[in-house]
């Protein structure tokens, strides 16, 4: 028992694979954003580009497009040209 309990606790410390055991596209870009703007006070992320970006999530370049296109309509999440930035009172009201 000890074992499982270290091996799931090593698995949740390791943030790729917390962020690929998302079960939504949605889920782990959101997990993404805000791995990546940890400890920060400015919430705004530099990201790569949607190619680069897609591999990261382990998802199609189109589906990646279309989600964040998405999360832009329904207010959750502000694009520029190499950022993004969560709101997340939005994200908390939405859930």
């Amino acid at each position: 028992m000890l074992l499982i309990e270290s091996i799931y606790t090593k698995l949740l410390t390791h943030p790729k694979l917390e962020l690929l055991s998302q079960k939504t596209l949605r889920e782990r870009l959101i997990l993404y954003l805000l791995q990546k703007s940890a400890g920060r006070e400015d919430k705004r992320v530099k990201v790569p580009g949607r190619v680069q970006l897609a591999k990261e999530l382990e998802c199609n370049r189109s589906a990646l497009t279309r989600e964040i296109g998405l999360m832009k309509e329904k207010g959750l999440l502000t694009c520029g040209g190499d950022w993004m930035e969560l709101d997340e009172e939005k994200l908390k009201e939405e859930r």
